[in-house]
């Protein structure tokens, strides 16, 4: 473990250059492409931009951020969680101002495994000042000891998982992704500007146990379940998303996802609604979480 507690903990209130961001029609298309889901109406932007505008906005790379967290290696940093809040709908051709910073890093054990978690804040706010949306994201930086053989900490494997748990509730129409595309990870990588070789190399992730089948970068997983929230409720419809990924998801995958409404309630003039949303691979459910919506 070359890094002290102590550096990890002085990287709160990190704030990143900032900027400003405008995302182009070609990108959106690209992007909603990628997703599988269909093009969206009147310019507007499908929210899985919310993962790498604020990054290009703020003028910070992923690589930037596996250094300021000290990576071991591209494979030891794991995802906690996905936080994005959406104040109003993504469109394309404004100008955002973006602004970032680490709002939390400490040092954690769980087991024999020792990580740092670090979570990266970012704002995006329209050209008079008005919020747009927020994203929190969370990532482990996994850490070796000195038992260890040298090399990157690597993942294991899928395996199975508790189904999610329900008390109550309707469920709302599923959204299928019969075959995960490889050739659109390729796509997502270059707009993520995600130099991570698991996502296009098959023979790097060979080498982490995982065969030949390259993983699906987490954003895309998480855009099915925005692709179902569209088809039940509109392209407008999504005010939060909180996200968790237990497992990876492989190109070739057959994944559903599924929700089932928890709560309706009034916010204003809008008529709300808390669902659970998760990915079914099987009797696998590699992404799990929690969306609030305007109800159909």
């Amino acid at each position: 473990m070359t890094v002290s507690e102590q550096t990890i903990n002085a990287l709160v209130g990190h704030k990143f250059p900032g900027g400003k961001y405008t995302i182009a029609h070609w990108e959106s298309f690209l992007l909603t492409e990628c997703t599988g889901g269909d093009q969206l109406p009147d310019g507007l932007v499908h929210p899985v931009a919310l993962f790498h505008v604020p990054f290009l906005g703020a003028q910070v790379t992923i690589g930037d951020m596996f250094a300021l967290g000290h990576a071991e290696s591209d494979f030891s940093i794991g995802i906690e969680s996905y936080d994005w809040r959406f104040h109003k709908p993504l469109v394309e051709e404004l100008e955002y101002t973006v602004t970032g910073e680490i709002i939390s890093a400490d040092r954690r054990q769980d087991g024999d495994r020792v990580f740092d978690r670090i979570a990266f804040q970012f704002d995006l706010a329209e050209p008079d000042g008005a919020p747009a949306a927020t994203s929190i994201i969370t990532w482990h930086y996994r850490r070796s000891n000195g038992d260890e053989a040298p090399g990157p900490n690597r993942p294991k494997p899928p395996e199975s998982m508790p189904a999610f748990q329900s008390k109550s509730g309707d469920p709302i129409p599923s959204w299928l992704m019969p075959s995960v595309s490889a050739a659109r990870m390729r796509t997502m990588a270059a707009i993520l500007r995600d130099p991570n070789p698991v996502h296009w190399d098959r023979s790097v992730v060979a080498q982490l146990g995982f065969g030949e089948r390259v993983i699906n970068q987490g954003p895309l997983g998480l855009s099915y379940m925005v692709n179902m929230l569209h088809a039940y409720a509109g392209p407008r419809c999504l005010k939060r998303l909180v996200m968790r990924f237990p497992l990876v998801v492989l190109d070739e995958d057959s994944i559903t996802a599924q929700g089932l409404i928890q709560r309706e309630y009034q916010e204003g003039d809008e008529k709300r609604q808390e669902i659970n949303v998760w990915l079914q691979r099987g009797d696998d459910q590699p992404l799990q979480g929690e969306a609030t919506i305007v109800a159909p």
